[in-house]
């Protein structure tokens, strides 16, 4: 199979995916078989060297089922789930699912993979049920709560408001994504059972105290949050925001940054060793990493994309980094189809595929300029040029910071693009 007809699969693939999010139900199915169908028709009259027929409606074919398969995905809601329930109060029990985190409001919010409910204001029997819900309590009582801890919350369940006004966060979809359609406002936490003696979560919590511990507070956790990503490390709310303003985003984010620093470092203690055991370490190197950041989209991609350049590293083969690119999109959209909808998964794809095929081509028509400012400018451009038009329609403006062409005054941000394109190319 040549390099074009699995580019055009894999593209085709890619777009039944993204047809699952029309608002037409299944006939999205038809529709991307449909269009799939209109493209095999008419790009081989117009360019009649460029591939056959048959190429493109065995892509139509793959986007239709592309587009069947994210919508069979689509989380629903189980017949004994507990979103089914009358709204009221009641007193849940399950077990935790995540380390505690704080809200905008303030107060600790964790999910529970519920397993009993009962009314909170009568003896009846407790009765079995499923499903995730999303429980918001006082900060304090989160203090020492794990995840696989069996608790015992009490409040009011209610159901997930969708947007309000039109172009609003939707935080019923935003949950419904991942299989959430309850929450409850706890009054109270009871653990039933002691926490867990290890896991990721005690990992985690060394290294945010040993940075606390040396440069207090909110420098200790911002930095932690800088080595392991913003979803791995509880930052305030304010500090988030601050970067968002200010377009550094990015910065908080667990990305290809991180992967390469910690692999590189891992391979530069093991240089010596034999090539098996360099793939071993790095192994284990992504994917301890891959825990300790959350598993978040962009370390996901990241992780497969560090795999291939681990392999090309230790067999002393030249990888191909658009391959294993485009190999990263569609493994992580059969394992998660939702996050396709997912801005972090979005914007690491296409800043990582600017990265590949515009920075070097910049960087020719910038040679007049010095290196120091040549190179940073190209790659600033590259990933830029290929993010701003998702930029404009997710936020509606332009950041004269971050990603922009001037952010590559930020060290920081030099850095962590510099180590996706030294990933990208690795090997």
């Amino acid at each position: 199979m040549s390099s074009a007809i699995a580019f055009v699969w894999s593209v085709a693939f890619l777009m039944g995916a993204y047809a699952s999010g029309l608002p037409v139900g299944w006939w999205a199915v038809a529709i991307a078989f449909g269009v799939g169908f209109g493209i095999a028709l008419v790009v081989p009259v117009g360019f009649p060297r460029f591939l056959p027929r048959w190429v493109f409606l065995v892509a139509a074919g793959i986007a239709a089922i592309a587009c069947a398969y994210a919508l069979w995905r689509v989380p629903q809601p189980a017949a004994d789930d507990i979103s089914r329930l009358e709204p009221g109060p009641v007193v849940v029990q399950g077990t935790l699912v995540n380390t505690p985190t704080m809200n905008r409001s303030g107060r600790g919010r964790f999910v529970l993979q519920a397993e009993t409910v009962r009314p909170e204001s009568s003896d009846a029997p407790a009765q079995a049920v499923s499903g995730q819900v999303y429980t918001t309590v006082s900060l304090l009582q989160t203090t020492g709560l794990r995840p696989g801890q069996k608790l015992e919350v009490s409040g009011l369940l209610y159901r997930p408001r969708p947007a309000q006004n039109p172009g609003a966060f939707d935080f019923r979809a935003f949950l419904a994504r991942q299989g959430i359609f309850a929450g409850v406002g706890a009054r109270n936490v009871k653990p039933l059972t002691e926490p867990p003696g290890w896991g990721a979560w005690w990992v985690r919590d060394r290294i945010v105290r040993a940075h606390t511990t040396g440069l207090g507070v909110p420098a200790g956790p911002l930095l932690s949050s800088m080595v392991l990503g913003s979803l791995a490390v509880d930052l305030e709310s304010d500090i988030k925001d601050q970067f968002v303003r200010v377009g550094l985003a990015a910065v908080l984010a667990a990305s290809g940054f991180q992967v390469t620093l910690a692999l590189g470092v891992a391979l530069k203690f093991c240089e010596n060793a034999r090539s098996e055991q360099k793939l071993a370490i790095g192994l284990l190197t992504l994917g301890g990493l891959f825990v300790l950041t959350g598993g978040s989209p962009s370390v996901s991609r990241a992780t497969v994309m560090g795999v291939g350049g681990l392999i090309g590293l230790v067999s002393g083969r030249k990888t191909q980094p658009l391959f294993w690119l485009v190999l990263a999109a569609i493994l992580l959209t059969v394992l998660q189809p939702m996050w396709i909808w997912d801005l972090g998964f979005q914007f690491s794809f296409l800043a990582t595929l600017g990265l590949m095929v515009s920075a070097q081509p910049i960087a020719k028509y910038a040679q007049w300029l010095p290196p120091a400012i040549a190179e940073p400018l190209a790659i600033s451009l590259a990933a830029n040029l290929w993010t701003l038009p998702l930029q404009l329609f997710a936020f509606g403006r332009i950041s004269p910071y971050g990603r922009s062409p001037t952010w590559w005054c930020c060290p920081w941000c030099l850095w962590q693009h510099w180590a996706e394109l030294s990933l990208g190319y690795w090997g």
